[in-house]
C-alpha cells in the first residue's frame, strides 16, 4: 500500500473517530481508535510522503555543509586541517 493511500485511510480513520469515538449501550461499549494514536501516524505519513515526493522529484534531503563546524579557520595551506575537507 503506497504512503499517499495509507495517509488518506488515516484521513478517514480520524474523521470516523471524530464522529463517534465510543459508543456504548447498557454493559456494552465499543471504542473506535485511539485518536492520539491517529494523529500521531498521520504526521509521520505526511513527513514520510513529503520526502518520497522530494526524492521523486530529484530533489536531495537536508545539506551537510562539510566543515562548517570545525572550530578553526581553513582558509590557507598553513592552517591546513583533516577536519577541513
Amino acid at each position: 500500500m503506497s504512503t499517499a493511500t495509507r495517509l488518506n485511510a488515516y484521513y478517514e480513520a480520524e474523521a470516523a473517530a471524530l464522529k463517534a469515538q465510543s459508543l456504548g449501550k447498557g454493559d456494552r461499549n465499543i471504542q473506535r481508535a485511539d485518536l492520539e494514536t491517529i494523529r500521531k501516524t498521520i504526521k509521520e505519513l505526511e513527513a514520510q510522503l513529503a520526502a518520497e515526493n522530494r526524492t521523486a522529484a530529484g530533489q536531495a534531503g537536508p545539506v551537510l555543509l562539510r566543515g562548517a563546524f570545525t572550530g578553526g579557520f581553513c582558509d590557507d595551506a598553513s592552517s591546513y586541517d583533516e577536519r577541513c575537507r
